[in-house]
């Protein structure tokens, strides 16, 4: 019995630290928006069968035609293969779901978007180009034991717990800080009972419209996916090694960064192009 997984790409940010007027996910990195590297890294990946992109419905054309158009047809360059890469990957692609005003919106939305067979749910967001082959794989093979899984990697940094006045309360021992990334994996019934359990829970004591900005999920501390598994279902969580590459961009400083991976990864792929078309 085939193991059926399904990629959320969350690409509906506005990235207002990035001082720009560009959405982050488009802006340009090496000839590309950057959110097509984390789309062709999720489409290729051999653990991933199905995905869904969570995006304002006003972007739907724009993803299609900057990111998806330019995709299949770099794919179907791929040599003898290139067809077949490219038919593998439209089957992927099962469309989009409407973005919500917050992440925990956009990956409800995203969740309950699936109607196809689905056992695990790798939800990634579309600000971070670069996660790998290898990291999805550990992450698979983790989540059918744990239930619930997350990329992460150790702080590099020694990190310091304030108090509201800006004065160090304590120090944790770094060898038990992790920076949380994505992709984070859950059973699909797993992570979806947890944000419709979030919903009902915000929705009951008052919110309004766009529940997944109510001060409740503030309140408890839910940034991330992980945590809304944690917090309404009582899920422990394993944190499974990933790379430190896979970095979200946030600030134009990060973009510099970026571009000296993403000319590596372009180099990298029409090398191989180009060794298919002699060999």
């Amino acid at each position: 019995m085939s193991i059926h997984s399904t990629a959320i790409l969350l690409a509906g940010g506005r990235g207002k630290r990035m001082e720009s007027d560009v959405p982050k996910q488009y802006l340009d990195l090496c000839g590309r928006p950057l959110l097509y590297y984390s789309l062709r890294t999720l489409l290729a990946s051999s653990v991933i069968t199905d995905l869904v992109i969570a995006c304002a419905d006003g972007d739907r054309e724009r993803i299609q035609q900057e990111a998806i158009a330019p995709l299949l047809a770099d794919l179907a360059k791929s040599g003898r293969t290139g067809e077949e890469e490219k038919r593998k990957a439209q089957e992927k692609l099962r469309g989009f779901a409407a973005a919500g005003e917050e992440r925990c919106g956009s990956v409800l939305s995203g969740l309950e978007a699936i109607t196809w067979p689905c056992d695990y749910v790798f939800i990634h967001d579309g600000a971070r180009p670069f996660p790998d082959e290898e990291t999805l794989r550990r992450l698979f093979d983790a989540v059918q034991q744990e239930q619930a899984v997350v990329a992460a990697v150790p702080s590099k940094d020694t990190i310091k717990i304030a108090d509201e006045n800006g004065y160090v309360v304590s120090t944790p021992d770094r060898r038990f800080v992790y920076n949380i990334q994505t992709p984070q994996v859950f059973s699909y019934e797993l992570i979806l009972k947890a944000y419709r359990l979030l919903r009902e829970k915000a929705l009951a004591e008052g919110a309004q419209g766009g529940w997944s900005a109510a001060p409740l999920i503030r309140e408890l501390g839910i940034t991330d996916d992980a945590a809304a598994a944690e917090k309404m279902c009582g899920q422990r969580v394993r944190l499974i090694e990933s790379s430190y590459r896979n970095f979200k961009i946030t600030t134009p400083e990060d973009m510099d960064q970026a571009w000296a991976i993403a000319m590596e990864l372009r180099e990298t792929w029409d090398a191989s192009l180009l060794q298919i078309s002699v060999e």
